[in-house]
């Protein structure tokens, strides 16, 4: 594992480490679930054009099935208009089947109406540059505070470079990646997409400008 996330980006440092139960019988997505059935960007993650800076892993605990809340991302370009027939793919697989994601492109959990609960583990890196913020969580604290120093590959992905330049780690062996080709399309109506869109350029506008406030201040204070 430590090895794929180094072959995906050289400066790989965690920030979430999460095990999910998802309620069975159900007919919404678990998550944003109030606009676009569920599609969305997180905020959390940067999109730089031609660079991977956030990825997310997933391993699925349980038999995931078409109903079974298989995740869903749309590979298009993130930047691009999406419309009702624009490809998405559906990721199923057994317990045990593991796949990476870049957390910038649209995507979704899509209903579970399965009647059992999906279970999966998930791990998300961002590049060693952006600040991680929930590496001050006491739970990671705990966890830097039980491994030694020493071990590069480790020190990198628990965050003990940040704020200046990471070794480059050396060695790292991974199997060759391989895309899920899209099983279907978004299958909704394209009034839904546009105004889904207009409200997700607000909000990154909205970004920009509290970012550049921000900046002003820092200035000044400065």
């Amino acid at each position: 594992m430590r090895n794929i996330l180094f072959s995906i980006m050289p400066d790989p440092v965690m920030y979430h480490c999460h095990v999910y139960e998802i309620a069975a019988n159900d007919t919404r997505s678990h998550i944003f679930s109030e606009s676009l059935s569920g599609w969305h960007r997180d905020p959390d993650s940067e999109l730089v054009p031609g660079e991977v800076t956030h990825v997310s892993i997933f391993v699925y605990l349980t038999d995931v099935g078409p109903r079974d809340g298989a995740f869903e991302l749309c590979p298009n370009d993130p930047t691009a208009w999406l419309h009702s027939s624009t490809p998405c793919t559906s990721v199923t697989g057994p317990a045990g089947y593991t796949f990476a994601w870049q957390r910038s492109f649209y995507h979704r959990a899509s209903p579970n109406r399965g009647p059992r609960r999906r279970r999966l583990f998930k791990i998300s890196v961002q590049r060693n540059r952006f600040r991680s913020h929930t590496l001050s969580n006491p739970y990671f604290r705990e966890l830097l505070a039980a491994i030694p120093f020493g071990d590069t590959a480790m020190d990198v992905l628990l965050g003990r470079f940040q704020g200046r330049e990471a070794p480059v780690v050396d060695g790292i062996t991974a199997p060759l990646p391989s895309a899920i080709p899209p099983t279907g399309s978004l299958d909704i109506p394209n009034m839904d997409l546009l105004t889904g869109q207009l409200r997700e350029q607000a909000r990154q506008m909205k970004a920009r400008l509290k970012g550049n406030r921000s900046a002003v201040e820092n200035a000044v204070y400065d």
